[in-house]
C-alpha cells in the first residue's frame, strides 16, 4: 500500500572539514525545505546555537539570509529563505559547502 502525500526526504551526511578525529552526522530531512529551514537543523544537529554567520555555497552560487550580504558588505547572496534544498541539491551526490563562521 503506497502512502498518500508522502514527502521526499533526503539523507545527507554533514562533515566537519579540518577536523580529527572526522565529526559528521546524517539527516534525514525534507526535500522541499528552504536552506533557512536546513540551517535551522544543522544548528540543532551539531550542538550550535546561531550565534555567528552563515552561509551555504551549491553550483557556484551562494545563499544566505537576504540581509546578509548588505549589512556586512560582502558580495549578495541569494535568498535562503526562497531556495528549497531539492532546487540546490537535485541529483544523488550533489554536494554543497555550508560556512559557520
Amino acid at each position: 500500500m503506497a502512502l498518500r502525500n508522502a514527502k521526499a526526504t533526503y539523507q545527507i551526511k554533514v562533515t566537519l572539514r579540518g577536523v580529527k578525529p572526522p565529526i559528521w552526522r546524517r539527516l534525514h530531512v525534507e526535500a522541499d525545505m528552504s536552506l533557512s529551514q536546513l540551517h535551522e537543523v544543522l544548528q540543532v544537529a551539531m550542538g550550535w546555537h546561531g550565534y555567528h554567520l552563515h552561509e551555504f555555497e551549491c553550483g557556484g552560487e551562494r545563499f544566505g539570509p537576504p540581509d546578509y550580504a548588505e549589512n556586512f558588505g560582502l558580495p549578495p547572496v541569494r535568498s535562503e529563505r526562497t531556495t528549497r534544498l531539492s532546487s540546490v541539491l537535485s541529483r544523488a551526490g550533489a554536494k554543497a559547502l555550508y560556512s559557520y563562521d
